[in-house]
């Protein structure tokens, strides 16, 4: 049994894109707030601040729950199988059960 490479590259994609995302929005935010402290009357809070913080955050927990569900362990299921070794020639050893992670490219 193996550990298949691509759902190790898709949760980390989905998770890292939606942590920038995440990230910019948390900075557009605040320029918002810079530029509501000095306006008067107050401007409104924009809606779309609130869908894409909550957009992003949905998108890290999809990355999040593929990496924990799709790259545990095969011979002890355990969730905490490490990524996927960036060389060919290195070597993974579950941390839980010790046995050889092996990394299917298909």
């Amino acid at each position: 049994m193996k550990i298949s490479r691509k759902w190790a590259k898709i949760g980390r994609i989905l998770f890292g894109t939606g942590a920038t995302g995440w990230s910019i929005t948390g900075v557009l935010y605040l320029v918002y707030l810079h530029a509501a402290v000095r306006a008067y009357p107050p401007l409104p809070e924009p809606a779309w601040i609130d869908v894409l913080w909550i957009g992003f955050s949905v998108w890290m927990g999809i990355g999040l729950w593929i990496r924990l569900w799709h790259c545990r362990c095969p011979h002890c299921a355990g969730w905490s199988a490490p990524p996927w070794p960036w060389s060919e020639d290195a070597v993974r050893f579950c941390p839980r059960c010790g046995t050889r992670l092996e990394y299917d490219d298909t």
